[in-house]
């Protein structure tokens, strides 16, 4: 019986000296709070074999903690491909203006290159006035529904007395007077994102191409300037120019993208830097491409830190 019961006490001293050991063999290097918190219930748990409740003398047992951080990182990235939403027109093929080799390119570009940044887009091409204006009207009530609105455009755009306009494929101008009436003015598009009251506004215009509809004009109408006129940007906006205002820019080799455009998409994917450090970097690039000759230009009024791409 004595024998038995040294047998039975050896037996009870190797499971707790086992015990001990695997307690002394886990691994548990600084964290964060969320990983250190993980690690004690993996700590725990295997301890769990080991420790008996004194009331039920059952096994304890140990609930898995949340893994909130993995959780409220999914939800974030939902919000983001809700909350941003793009609009993206590209016009080559003009009836009564020739016809420009990219901006088709280019907005096809743009669309993918948002779809990877989380935005949600609606494209067109070659597109007529009254299709133009729907198109920005219905960007404007469906932009209340997002925090985040970007209008991309790419084609013939001209200034006159100091207001910008937007030139559709039918658009017939044999005079400075027709541009208001067959043309879109740039002020509907940021009427449209003020009304929504969404925080950031990005208003991207590649379209400062030299004005083809001038010839047909009066030779006794004097001109401001080519390209387009400066605009303040609206309060939580930016306006980003292919070139400085007044000047025009380069349509770029045909086939490919405009200068501008592809600076843009050079620069738009890059990780975890500003708006506004990315339009430097893209300014940089189309002067160095252009030997000084075409400069772009932006004017910002928004409110905080905008990064087109966010990566941890």
């Amino acid at each position: 019986m004595k024998l038995f019961h040294l047998m039975l006490w050896a037996l009870i001293l190797s499971e707790l000296t086992g015990c001990t050991q695997s307690k002394t063999n886990i691994d548990m290097p600084i964290g964060t709070s969320r990983e250190l918190n993980i690690r004690k219930y993996e700590y725990n748990a295997r301890l769990s074999k080991h420790t008996l409740n004194p009331s039920t003398n059952k096994p304890i047992k140990y609930e898995p903690i949340q893994n909130t951080t993995a959780y409220n990182t999914e939800r974030l990235s939902n919000n983001i491909s809700k909350r941003r939403i793009a609009l993206v027109i590209g016009n080559s093929n003009y009836i009564d203006g020739g016809t420009l080799p990219n901006p088709v390119n280019d907005a096809r570009a743009m669309f993918q290159s948002l779809q990877r940044l989380n935005f949600q887009v609606i494209k067109y091409e070659n597109v007529r006035q009254t299709d133009m204006k729907k198109a920005i009207d219905n960007f404007g009530n469906r932009l209340k529904k997002f925090d985040v609105g970007l209008f991309f455009y790419a084609g013939h755009g001209l200034q006159v007395q100091g207001s910008n306009f937007l030139v559709p494929i039918d658009a017939v101008i044999k005079s400075e007077n027709d541009v208001e009436y067959n043309c879109v003015n740039a002020e509907r598009i940021f009427g449209k994102m003020e009304d929504a009251n969404c925080k950031t506004n990005i208003i991207i215009l590649d379209a400062c191409r030299d004005n083809p509809f001038e010839r047909s004009w009066s030779r006794g109408i004097v001109r401001k300037g080519k390209g387009l006129a400066f605009m303040n940007a609206p309060s939580g906006s930016i306006i980003a120019y292919a070139t400085s205002p007044g000047r025009t820019a380069s349509d770029g080799i045909s086939g490919q993208n405009g200068v501008y455009t592809a600076a843009l998409l050079k620069y738009m994917q890059t990780p975890n830097i500003t708006i506004e450090n990315m339009f430097k970097m893209v300014r940089a690039d189309v002067e160095k491409a252009t030997r000084g000759q075409q400069i772009p230009w932006e004017s910002t009024s928004l409110k905080g830190n905008f990064l087109f791409n966010i990566q941890k």
